[in-house]
C-alpha cells in the first residue's frame, strides 16, 4: 500500500520535467503524483502527463495562489503521509525518505507531546528555514555556509559535490549532522496527514504565495504539534523556478508579516513560529480547537483568528 502523495504546484514548464524525472529515479516506490496546473497557458509537454496519477486544473481560476492550489490537491490525500514539493525541487538520493522518516520518529521520541506534523528536507541553497532555532538548546542557527560564502553565490558545483558525496552533510554548512531544527520552508515538506488535517488547511490569505509557512508553524505550535527542518535528508533546491510565470510574493506577506501582522499580534499578543505567547509568562498558548487558545498556567486566553479559504 503507498503511503505518500506528492503534491506539486507547477507555474511554469521549466523544471517540472525534470522534478518528475528526479521523483521517478530518486524516490522509493511508495507515492502518488497530484499535480495541480497553476501555469499560464497549461503544460503542453505531454511526457508531464505520463508520470502523475491525478491532474488538476481550475480553469475558472488558473492561478489559485500556493496555498489554494495545494489545499485543493490536500483535500482528496487518502495516505498517511503527503510531500508538497515545488516544481523546482530535485531529489538527489532515495535515502531522503528514510531520513524525513527518521526524523519524525526522533521528534516523537524526544518531545511524545508535541510530534512533528511536518518535515522539510535540507537543501544547501536554502538552509536556513528563516526563523529556525535548534531544537535542543533554543540558540539561534547559523545562516552562512561558510565564512566567505553567500547562500546566493552556490550553483551547479554544489549540486554536483552533494551528488558525489550522496547524501553527507555539506563541509560548509553550519548546522551540526543529524540535527532537527524547530522551523518550516514549504519548498519540500512531508506532512503527517491526520496532524496536518487536525491543525488545519493552509490560509489562503497569503495569495498568491510566501508567509502561509509560518502561518502554519504557529497554528500547528499552539495545537501541540512541531514543524521542523532536518539534516537527516537532502534535497535540491533550483529555487528561482518559482520566481517565474505566474509566482508572486503576496501583498499580505510583504506588508504586514514583518511588521505589525493584523492577523495574529493584538491586544499585546506577539507570536512567532511556536505560536502565540501569553503576555504575562510568555508561555505558548495551547488551542484543542482551533478556535480559542489558552496559557497552560491559565493566565490568557486568545481568539484565534479564522484561516481563509476560497
Amino acid at each position: 500500500m503507498k503511503e505518500n502523495t506528492i503534491i506539486i504546484v507547477p507555474v511554469s514548464e521549466i523544471y517540472i520535467k525534470k522534478c518528475l524525472d528526479a521523483i521517478k529515479k530518486h524516490t522509493p516506490d511508495n507515492y502518488y503524483i497530484y499535480l495541480v496546473d497553476q501555469t499560464k497557458d497549461g503544460i503542453r509537454n505531454p511526457d508531464v502527463y505520463k508520470d502523475i496519477d491525478v491532474y488538476i486544473r481550475d480553469y475558472s481560476h488558473p492561478n489559485l495562489g500556493f496555498s489554494g492550489a495545494n489545499n485543493l490537491a490536500i483535500r482528496l490525500v487518502k495516505t498517511k503521509y503527503f510531500t508538497l514539493v515545488n516544481d523546482d525541487v530535485e531529489f538527489l538520493d532515495k535515502r531522503w525518505w528514510d531520513g524525513v522518516m527518521y526524523a519524525f520518529e526522533k521528534v516523537e521520541k524526544e518531545t511524545p507531546d508535541r510530534p512533528a506534523v511536518i518535515v522539510n528536507p535540507s537543501s544547501v541553497r536554502l538552509p536556513d528555514w528563516s526563523v529556525a532555532k535548534n531544537g535542543k538548546d533554543g540558540k539561534p542557527v547559523a545562516r552562512k555556509l561558510g565564512e566567505h560564502h553567500d547562500i546566493q553565490e552556490y550553483g551547479k558545483w554544489d549540486y554536483d559535490k552533494l551528488l558525489k558525496e550522496s547524501h553527507q552533510i555539506h563541509r560548509d554548512f553550519s548546522i551540526e549532522p543529524e540535527t532537527v531544527l524547530d522551523g518550516v520552508c514549504l519548498y519540500c515538506s512531508v506532512a503527517h496527514t491526520d496532524r496536518f488535517r487536525d491543525v488545519g488547511l493552509l490560509d489562503e490569505k497569503y495569495y498568491p504565495g510566501r508567509g502561509e509557512d509560518y502561518d502554519y508553524a504557529c497554528r500547528a505550535g499552539m495545537r501541540g504539534y512541531r514543524t521542523v527542518g532536518t539534516t537527516l535528508a537532502w534535497v535540491w533546491h533550483w529555487w528561482d523556478g518559482r520566481q517565474i510565470g505566474n509566482a508572486d510574493y503576496s501583498p499580505f506577506w510583504r506588508e504586514e508579516w514583518n511588521n505589525n501582522n493584523e492577523k495574529w499580534e493584538k491586544d499585546g499578543f506577539t507570536f512567532d513560529i511556536y505560536g502565540v505567547k501569553c503576555r504575562k509568562c510568555k508561555e505558548v498558548l495551547r488551542t484543542v480547537d482551533n478556535i480559542t487558545a489558552k496559557c497552560p498556567k491559565g493566565h490568557d486566553t486568545y481568539k484565534m483568528p479564522q484561516i481563509k479559504l476560497f
